[in-house]
């Protein structure tokens, strides 16, 4: 991944057909470290990754300061993308424009979300094989509990404690289920 940042022209050039907003923080980050760039003003700022649950975080969203993403002229029509987070940019007063410096042959798409978020795929999974269980599964109500058997009929993986409208335990007229 072939990432350079100018400070004549604020652009940051991007080879690649894909980039990511991790790379892009990334690059601009490591150009403000450069000694030979530590006066000049910051690239980009960046908020996200806060926790939302154990497998679930918000994505990235980069502001671009004064600064536009370019992926350099083309010979021949290509569409460029930038993933994994939204990107955004302001001129100089902090004044909404656009992050992407237009090029000759090239379409540039963002993958952008008004809520971003990463999830973890495998947990999504999980929580999916879970949800078929108890759908394939049996269900019995027994000593006013609701138990949710797996596919095979005979091993319980969920029950729930039946209460009736008062709270008290309940067979019939069910108002509520409780985690055992």
């Amino acid at each position: 991944m072939a990432i350079s940042l100018s400070q004549e022209t604020h652009l940051i050039t991007v080879t690649d057909n894909t980039v990511t907003i991790q790379q892009l923080l990334n690059a601009a980050r490591d150009w403000e470290a450069a000694q030979e760039n530590m006066d000049c003003a910051q690239v980009a700022s960046a908020a996200g990754k806060q926790v939302l649950s154990e497998t679930m975080q918000v994505g990235v969203t980069l502001t671009l300061l004064n600064w536009k993403v370019f992926f350099g002229d083309r010979s021949s029509p290509v569409v460029c993308v930038i993933t994994d987070g939204n990107l955004v940019a302001v001129d100089g007063d902090n004044y909404p424009m656009s992050p992407i410096e237009p090029a000759d042959n090239v379409t540039v798409q963002i993958s952008q979300s008004s809520s971003a978020t990463i999830s973890s795929l495998a947990t999504m999974e999980s929580d999916l094989a879970f949800i078929k269980q108890i759908e394939q599964g049996r269900w019995k109500i027994l000593n006013n509990q609701m138990i949710f058997y797996a596919s095979d009929g005979t091993t319980p993986i969920r029950t729930f404690n039946l209460k009736d409208k008062s709270g008290s335990p309940a067979e019939a007229n069910v108002y509520e289920r409780i985690p055992a």
